[in-house]
């Protein structure tokens, strides 16, 4: 893996973060997630020898800050362990900082470890939810303890935290939505992403359920019609002003986190801000 077949300096100039895959596929059952569908349900994975020599080959480039591109860096965890384990005996983790997607389970105290030694300064957790009937909804194979666990294991390694939320699936509820808002600010990330609306793409068991077609010409996104009258005010409420939640309201537009055409995640580019977008939106606060 040369990356010799693209511009990669100017990308990253330009504020494009470089990706790197240390494997492809995703065995999860998440109801929604087009992984499975487009990369395929058995994880292939790469020799910790090969990731390391492309990261390498990014660093002679000048390239230093880097997102993983895998569903999620840790599934399975001992691949995970043996990249995290070559990039430390290289001494990479001295001159990389990288972000990753993470599952909040499995993930230990020695992952989280072995990340920062790694190099790694930030994980992104795929949260969806923290209401435990919405998670099994949602084909989420963990309960909250294991979200607050992952986040404290993190954050005691001195890595950011992000937890992703999905809101408005089937079954979402005043009581799901409050519930999972009460966890965030008990559990404690560094930023916490709210969407609003599941996106449904064919092929993935949540828009067969739904009766979603195959066109893919425009987005189809579901909202589940019990809370749509009310989720924003709801949401608002709960989160007042709370500067660890970014979500977009259409009735405040301001607070928008759409990393397109987002003028204050530009600006902070153009003065040399690199990394997980969501993270050069919390350090330009």
């Amino acid at each position: 893996m040369t990356r010799r077949w693209a511009d990669n300096r100017r990308y990253f100039r330009e504020g494009g973060q470089a990706g790197f895959e240390t494997k492809r596929g995703c065995t999860g059952g998440c109801v929604y997630c087009a992984d499975p569908v487009a990369k395929g349900k058995q994880t292939r994975a790469r020799a910790p020898e090969a990731v390391a020599d492309e990261i390498e080959r990014l660093l002679s480039l000048g390239i230093d800050h880097l997102h993983t591109c895998d569903s999620e860096f840790n599934m399975p965890p001992w691949h995970a362990l043996a990249v995290c384990r070559e990039f430390e005996r290289r001494g990479l983790g001295e001159k990389l900082r990288w972000y990753a997607y993470c599952a909040p389970s499995p993930f230990s105290p020695e992952l989280a470890v072995a990340m920062r030694r790694a190099g790694c300064v930030g994980i992104n957790f795929g949260t969806d939810s923290g209401d435990e009937a919405m998670l099994r909804r949602l084909g989420r194979c963990y309960a909250p303890e294991d979200i607050l666990n992952a986040t404290r294991w993190s954050k005691e390694t001195g890595m950011t935290v992000m937890l992703d939320l999905l809101l408005g699936a089937p079954g979402e509820s005043r009581e799901s939505l409050t519930r999972t808002i009460e966890l965030m600010k008990r559990v404690g990330p560094d930023v916490a992403g709210v969407s609003v609306g599941v996106r449904l793409y064919p092929g993935t068991s949540l828009a067969e359920q739904l009766g979603a077609g195959q066109d893919t010409s425009q987005p189809v996104f579901h909202l589940e019609p019990a809370v749509a009258p009310f989720v924003f005010d709801l949401l608002d409420a709960l989160i007042g002003d709370d500067p660890r939640f970014l979500y977009f309201d259409p009735n405040r537009p301001e607070r928008n986190y759409n990393y397109n055409a987002n003028q204050r995640l530009t600006e902070a580019i153009r003065k040399g801000h690199r990394g997980a977008y969501w993270d050069i939106l919390r350090r330009a606060k």
